[in-house]
């Protein structure tokens, strides 16, 4: 053990050299080493050959050179002292200290492709909104209805009576409860038949989901003598 202390110490050269120094020191292969330390066999290839670009995250490596210096039984600061020189040569040390504490931006709290969904599920829910409401005004909107013949207090000579009128295309009409033929346009026509004498005629024009509109027309059949 006392032999080993002193060959790291001895150690001279960059931190890779070092660290593979050291493991051949130990008798380990970088499989046996990553196997007794947890660390993948590719990650202590990279930290022996110094690619500090192929890490995700050359300062968090750091942790990794204190498990190998312990795993290798060699003296922790030293080869985190190296690593650390390794990092200010490179220019990739920002702070003193070898564990910084980040500093979060709060840009950084946000995913590119997460706010992307999150501004789509937004504008989803904002259509799905619009057209709810768009729908809900149609149905509470009372459809037009205006009635052409016959006109009020009319006086009938004939037993029928023809109703013709317009209201919104779509719209269910009835007279008496009868339904009423209308074209696409939304014009109406039916024709009923007349007791003698004064008559309510009640014509009711409806959505199919909604509110409806009535028109009453009294009209008087009065034949001829």
């Amino acid at each position: 053990m006392a032999f080993l202390r002193k060959r790291v110490a001895t150690i001279v050269g960059d931190f890779g050299e070092a660290l593979h120094e050291l493991r051949e020191l130990r008798g380990f292969t970088i499989a046996e080493l990553g196997r007794r330390s947890g660390i993948h066999p590719l990650i202590l290839e990279t930290l022996e050959k110094e690619r500090l670009e192929d890490l995700a995250d050359p300062m968090y490596a750091a942790r990794h050179v204190f498990v190998l210096s312990e795993t290798l039984e060699g003296r922790s600061r030293y080869l985190v002292e190296m690593y650390q020189q390794l990092l200010e040569r490179r220019g990739q040390l920002k702070t003193h200290s070898i564990f910084p504490r980040p500093k979060i931006r709060m840009r950084d709290l946000f995913v590119s492709s997460r706010a992307i969904g999150f501004v789509g599920f937004v504008l989803f829910v904002l259509l799905l909104a619009g057209y709810v409401g768009w729908q809900a005004r149609i149905v509470a909107r009372v459809p037009h209805l205006s009635i052409e013949t016959p006109r009020e207090g009319a006086t009938i000579t004939l037993p029928r009576v023809t109703i013709s009128g317009v209201t919104d295309p779509g719209a269910i009409v009835t007279v008496n409860g009868l339904n009423a033929f209308a074209d696409t346009s939304g014009h109406f026509q039916s024709i009923l038949d007349l007791p003698r004498g004064l008559s309510t005629i009640q014509i009711e024009s409806r959505r199919r989901y909604g509110s409806s509109m009535k028109v009453e027309r009294h009209v008087t059949y009065a034949p001829h003598p």
